[in-house]
């Protein structure tokens, strides 16, 4: 095994680098010409990439070779597979740019075409060689790839199979007498020989000289330790948690929060691991030190970690500033029963220390084979499952998780249990806690630990992640309000209606959670065992992507598209805003002709972005083309009506028959719809009636239905107010009345002149009708009414009365028999 170990060592040496010179050579041969010594060195390059795989596959037929080996190949193998990924990108560039030029000069001439010049055909020939020697380092490239990505995958077969070997192995029970009496009659040694390296190491350092390096390091460190104490104390007082305030608003509790959370976590963490690192690096501690000392810098930052987030969450001491649902009793009861797994945890994290930690783990996953420990490791680690099993439980209790909810019936808030889904979260933690307890203790050393380890650190992932997510919602909420200057500025900036904001809001954090929750899985899937290496190889083969005819589609590339065009679209969204209220405002166009182009810069705008973001996926202009030509016979088959309504949204933009801010009515009867045209989408037209509804009208009905524009030449409208007079009355009185009403209203044009109909000799009245101009239609209702109770008053005044409809009713002759009806 220790031969093993010197030819790993040596391996890992030699691979790194021989990878660097290789690489060096790969990206230095960039010239576009085919140059023979560079293709030497690329052939070169690739027979020391297989040599560099085949040390691999020899360690892997070794059955007794470990995981730390394994973890170390991986990494070789890795390394390999970047470089020829590099090189493969490289190569492709080329082979690009050479097949444009050779496609520029055009196909060759045909036997009955007349021969082309001399400089011509030598110019193709040139280029296709080059195409061809660039499309042979393609190829060559991907089976290094694809040889690194089987080797890969064999690696992390076998990390997997020694792993189920150790978790596998039973082993005497941790609570055996002799177990447990070695256990404390060895632990004072180990700490004694811990006690006494650290002394040799001081020992040493003082002959050597080696401390006076961190004169230095405490002088960077105290300044650091300034420098953090003012900060937290200047964000604190600024924007933490006033006690003066008493009813903060959500948005002041939640910048309170993040604030509380970057003083006491980020801070404190970033000094102690910068701190950390200076001191490693200066005292010369040998490497058995180093790793008790990282374990100790670890496990105060765990604690940090821990004890901050849920003191900055629950803020159970002023809980007028909690942004979380927890009633007042559940915050103070879960935040002290945190804070004492977090004491708990870190004291026995100081007891493994002082055992050396690093003995028995078996890989980077840190699962501990009990098989190679010492008794002493064993104790420690009986107690600590124990009091984390016990402390874990205690944290889970109902009586911890009671929350505050509205009720559905009134504005009153009540409390009430956790969700469901977190009852069934909690249920299942608590089973494969108590389940890994009973394992541990029947002797499945190995995979009790396990279980009950990763089901903690489990649920504390999850805990993160749902702070995570609710600080991110809560902060997109806030930024797109109208309650702060912050949302109230992005609102204006981008045009942004409630109801759009919502949307924006809605969408941005359905991305980061979906991100979130990628991260999540990627992290779970590693804390319960699955190595980096097998995520590695999946991840990249999702990152770097598939290959679909002939083209490499990647989820790089699909990000960048997709971050592309939202960002287009932002700065579409943002220059519509602009025109609309900044620039075409000061025109003399009426609104109509704004809306059309502010309409058409966001069409344009929508095109640009979806033509780049398709370009960055890997799309040219021709497979667009051919795509667009592919999609129309779906569209017109399964989408005309679509783009029927997209074409009729064009013609009423570019022809304007109807334009945002018109009075117009759509059909006619009963079925007839009236109201102010608010704005013309791509496929449909919003119009808001009188009564404040919102209907949406497909644009082709626009164009195929009968449509009355009352605004569509000029403001200018006529006012019809009908009126009946007693048959008693004058004619020219009545008419001489109607038009000094209508002289006295100020909303009345005098040109057109007003005028005065006799329409009709009625059943009851003489049917006469005043007929007015006025400036502005949309006050046709107003001055109808001011009209008519000027009419009103001024035939009171004049004795003429208005008439109601009168009719003679006329009874026959009762017939016989009548006698006997009902009085």
């Amino acid at each position: 095994m220790k031969k093993t170990l010197r030819m790993m060592h040596r391996f890992n040496i030699c691979t790194r680098t021989t990878c660097l010179v290789l690489g060096l050579m790969v990206f230095s041969s960039s010239s576009a010409q085919i140059d023979p010594a560079n293709e030497e060195a690329f052939a070169s390059t690739i027979s020391e990439w297989n040599s560099i795989l085949d040390f691999p596959e020899l360690l892997l037929a070794n059955p007794g070779i470990r995981a730390q080996e394994l973890e170390r190949l991986g990494k070789s193998v890795d390394l390999v597979t970047q470089l020829a990924r590099k090189a493969r990108k490289k190569a492709e560039e080329n082979h690009a740019r050479q097949q444009k030029l050779l496609e520029a000069i055009g196909p060759p001439p045909g036997e009955s075409d007349p021969p082309e010049a001399a400089d011509i055909s030598k110019k193709r020939a040139v280029l296709a060689d080059q195409v061809a020697y660039y499309d042979a380092r393609i190829k060559q490239t991907k089976v290094i790839s694809a040889r690194a990505r089987e080797i890969l995958g064999r690696i992390g077969d076998r990390e997997v199979s020694i792993i189920a070997n150790i978790l596998g192995r039973r082993l005497a029970s941790p609570l055996a007498p002799a177990t447990v009496m070695a256990g404390i009659r060895e632990y004072p040694h180990e700490v004694r020989e811990f006690l006494e390296s650290v002394g040799t190491w001081w020992r040493g350092a003082k002959i050597t000289g080696g401390l006076s390096n961190l004169d230095s390091a405490l002088i960077a460190l105290c300044v650091g330790l300034f420098v953090v104490l003012f900060l937290r104390r200047r964000l604190i007082s600024r924007y933490g948690m006033v006690p003066e305030i008493e009813h903060p608003a959500l948005g002041r509790r939640f910048v309170a929060v993040i604030v509380e959370a970057l003083s006491s976590v980020v801070l404190p963490i970033f000094f102690i691991g910068g701190a950390a690192m200076i001191f490693i690096s200066n005292a010369g501690f040998p490497r058995h030190l180093e790793a008790n000392f990282t374990e100790l810098v670890k496990a105060i930052v765990d604690y940090i970690l821990v004890v901050g987030l849920a003191g900055a969450s629950l803020t159970s001491a002023r809980p007028q500033w909690r942004i979380t649902r927890f009633t007042d009793g559940s915050a103070a009861s879960l935040e002290r029963d945190i804070s004492w797994f977090a004491m708990a945890m870190l004291i026995i994290s100081i007891l493994v220390v002082l055992v050396n930690p690093e003995v028995g783990q078996a890989s980077s996953l840190r699962i501990v084979d009990f098989a190679t420990t010492t008794k002493p490791v064993i104790l420690v680690a009986t107690v600590w499952i124990l009091a984390s099993s016990l402390l874990t439980l205690k944290v889970l209790r109902p009586s911890n998780w009671c929350v505050n909810r509205k009720s559905e019936e009134s504005d009153d808030i009540t409390a009430g249990p956790m969700s469901f889904n977190l009852r069934i979260l909690f249920a299942l933690a608590k089973g494969l806690i108590v389940a890994g307890v009973l394992m541990y203790f029947v002797g499945y050393l190995n995979l009790g630990l396990y279980v009950v380890s990763r089901t903690i650190v489990t649920l504390g992932v999850i805990a993160i992640a749902f702070l995570l997510h609710g600080s991110m919602r809560e902060g997109v909420r806030q930024a797109t309000s109208e309650e702060n200057a912050l949302g109230r500025w992005i609102r204006k900036r981008f045009a942004m209606e409630e109801a759009e904001a919502d949307r924006w809001s809605f969408w941005i954090v359905l991305l980061f959670d979906a991100l979130l929750v990628i991260a999540l899985l990627v992290f779970l899937l590693n804390v319960w065992g699955v190595p980096w290496t097998e995520i590695q190889t999946a991840f990249l083969g999702l990152v770097y992507g598939a290959e679909i005819g002939g083209r490499t589609f990647s989820l790089i590339n699909v990000g960048l598209a997709l971050g592309t065009f939202i960002l287009l679209m932002l700065i579409v969204r943002l220059l519509r805003g602009v025109l609309s209220n900044r620039i075409l405002v000061q025109t003399r166009l009426d609104i109509g002709v704004r809306d059309a182009v502010t309409a058409g810069v966001g069409y344009v705008g929508v095109v640009v972005a979806a033509l780049v973001a398709l370009s960055l996926v890997g799309f040219d202009f021709g497979d667009i083309a051919l795509i667009f030509g592919a999609l129309s016979i779906g569209i017109g088959f399964g989408l005309q009506h679509v783009v029927n309504n997209f074409i009729s949204g064009l013609i009423l933009l570019v022809q304007r028959p109807i334009k945002a801010g018109d009075w117009i009515v759509v059909g006619s009867g009963a079925d007839a719809s009236e109201g102010y045209v608010k704005r013309i989408n791509v496929i449909s037209t919003e119009i808001t009636t009188f009564d404040n509804a919102t209907i949406i009208v497909p644009n082709n009905q626009l164009m195929t239905m009968e449509v009355m524009n009352w605004t569509h030449r000029g403001r200018l409208g006529r006012v019809k107010v009908p009126i009946g007079v007693s048959y008693s009355s004058e004619p020219e009185k009545v008419r001489e009345i109607l038009m000094r009403c209508a002289s006295e209203n100020a909303s009345v044009l005098s040109r057109p002149a007003p005028t005065v109909i006799f329409k009709a000799f009625g059943e009851s009245s003489l049917d006469f009708e005043l007929r007015v101009f006025i400036r502005d239609i949309d006050y046709v209702f107003n001055v109808a009414s001011e009209l008519r109770f000027a009419v009103k008053k001024a035939l009171d005044e004049a004795g003429i009365e208005i008439p109601f409809p009168q009719r003679d009713v006329h009874v026959k002759s009762m017939p016989l028999g009548s006698a006997n009806l009902p009085a």
